[in-house]
């Protein structure tokens, strides 16, 4: 199956990056609750994202990587479980697509990267995740793992002191990008932060129909 879907993505990959340019327009959206965010938007163009090998710890424990994921879709979302506000809306969105794909959601796994490794241990992180959905999978692991998987996505984050949460307590102003990815691992597309589960859901299903027409049933493409 991968090998004809790899085939199928070098036909259509200008498509895809066409449709990606058009739907995502602007590439990072930094935290809202930094003082004062940098000026940090680069379109998806001129990004380059091309995703990256990984080797993190899920949230039971367990050591995984790219590979283990491979032969699924993936949205993945990078935040941290102290995240007041931005984080926790992503992931509702991401946990309210994955119940309106339906039967499309058994090809689709959901990660939940966090930036903030000093704070979100396995523990912590597996406490979080079934808030959302249990479908998610949550990752952490060393400061310079973390830093090569947010690389390979062109993710921005970085830590501040936020006195308004207390004397000392750590905030990240960060991009806030759900992202698409191939079967092969491959970038597809992004979603800006706050996306509507019905965008996520319709978008992916577009792409999907794009390079495996006959995995969607008639109903399912609308």
């Amino acid at each position: 199956m991968l090998e004809a879907y790899d085939m199928v993505t070098k036909m259509i990959f200008p498509v895809l990056a066409a449709v990606a340019a058009i739907g995502a327009g602007t590439f990072f959206l930094v935290g809202k609750d930094k003082p004062e965010p940098q000026n940090i938007v680069a379109n998806t163009a001129e990004a380059q994202i091309v995703g990256t090998e990984f080797s993190l710890l899920d949230h039971t424990g367990k050591r995984v990587t790219e590979k283990d994921y491979k032969g699924k879709y993936l949205l993945i979302y990078f935040g941290y479980t102290n995240c007041p506000e931005i984080c926790p809306i992503n992931l509702a969105s991401i946990s309210d697509a994955m119940d309106k794909f339906g039967s499309l959601a058994d090809e689709i796994i959901p990660l939940f990267v966090t930036i903030d490794p000093k704070r979100d241990s396995v523990e912590q992180i597996a406490e979080y995740i079934p808030m959302f959905s249990d479908r998610i999978i949550g990752l952490t692991g060393t400061p310079e793992e973390l830093d090569q998987m947010a690389a390979g996505y062109r993710v921005f984050y970085e830590a501040y002191i936020n006195k308004e949460r207390g004397e000392g307590f750590v905030d990240f102003n960060h991009s806030s990008l759900t992202f698409l990815v191939g079967r092969d691992g491959k970038y597809l597309t992004h979603f800006p932060d706050g996306v509507e589960p019905e965008t996520i859901v319709s978008t992916t299903k577009r792409m999907i129909k794009l390079l495996e027409p006959e995995l969607l049933k008639p109903e399912l493409t609308n």
